[in-house]
């Protein structure tokens, strides 16, 4: 992927680099069109963290990004040395080669781009479902490497699955058993939310365009930070370590009242007041963990809001200092 003028200044024209400098420059203007970038970016970020989760991929082994230095710049990902490259229409006005904004010639210019640079590459046109088999149709020859994917833009599981079948099994994935397991063992089962695939598949989808929304523009993020920033029950996927709290700061968390902190795959999570679970988002062995850990023993919480308080400041921080 590319994100500086330098990168690609050679293997350009003047004209292209200044039509590149330029081409984000206030954009994501249309309310529609960037929901639908959103949408079917969210669905990529949902597919990458499920390969993750299901060992396919590291989390260290890729990262993200969107609103690039390139002709198609809508959302990219690098991986193993290959870039996919995606651009989202939703319109009824998407074309080849004439029009106001004809796709293909951003197409063509991009396919040469990667080529002078050596870079093995990827091309995808995300459309709306109801125009893909007419640009489909209408594609070019000389554009045959690319794809052309459908994306509904009315959003129900029932439309996802239509265009993404494999969506319900790779978001089941998210939710593998080490939360419903912890919980279970605790005799909390009828505490358990979200059990249906397509409840479970809805909530992933929607946690994930959160995280395409907190990313800025012409930045990459590894893998591995999709997955932790990933909201709401999509959160409890993480596994990083098998590290446990131990010593005073064990101590300090036992002798809080109303409250039974345990660690489930290095997730620290409590049930609160015999009934709550609760995931605080702190990892052991990460700096999320190691802060945590030395706060409670450094200002040790005399309850659970203040325990909540402490995971609450440090994500914060954490997030601020990553530009998150």
């Amino acid at each position: 992927m590319y994100f500086h003028p330098e990168e690609i200044r050679d293997h350009v024209s003047e004209l292209d680099l200044a039509y590149l400098s330029n081409k984000n420059v206030g954009g994501r203007s249309s309310r529609d069109g960037f929901i639908f970038e959103v949408r079917a970016a969210a669905y990529e970020l949902l597919r990458i963290c499920s390969a993750v989760v299901k060992g396919d991929k590291g989390p260290s082994g890729g990262a993200v990004s969107a609103q690039v230095l390139s002709f198609i710049d809508d959302f990219a990902i690098s991986e193993d040395g290959r870039i996919r490259w995606f651009e989202m229409k939703s319109g009824k006005d998407v074309e080849w080669l004439t029009g106001k904004r004809p796709v293909g010639r951003n197409f063509a210019k991009q396919i040469a781009l990667d080529g002078r640079l050596g870079k093995e590459a990827e091309y995808t046109l995300v459309v709306s479902t109801t125009q893909h088999r007419r640009v489909l149709d209408e594609r070019p020859e000389t554009l045959s490497r690319v794809v052309v994917s459908p994306f509904p833009t009315t959003i129900t599981i029932a439309a996802l699955e239509q265009v993404r079948p494999g969506i319900l099994e790779e978001a089941a994935a998210l939710f593998g058993g080490d939360w419903k397991d912890a919980l279970s063992d605790r005799g909390f089962e009828s505490f358990l939310v979200f059990d249906d695939k397509r409840t479970k598949a809805f909530n992933a989808f929607r946690s994930f365009t959160g995280v395409f929304n907190a990313m800025e523009s012409a930045k990459s993020y590894r893998f591995a930070w999709v997955m932790a920033s990933a909201d709401g029950v999509v959160a409890r996927i993480a596994r990083w370590t098998d590290e446990e709290i131990t010593g005073e700061a064990l101590e300090i968390l036992h002798d809080l009242q109303g409250v039974e902190f345990f660690v489930d795959k290095g997730r620290v999570r409590a049930i609160v007041e015999e009934r709550v679970p609760v995931d605080l988002h702190v990892v052991l062995g990460d700096i999320t963990g190691d802060i945590f850990v030395r706060e409670l023993v450094k200002k040790p919480p005399q309850c659970f809001d203040d325990v909540w308080n402490l995971a609450r400041g440090i994500l914060d921080d954490v997030s601020n200092a990553n530009g998150l």
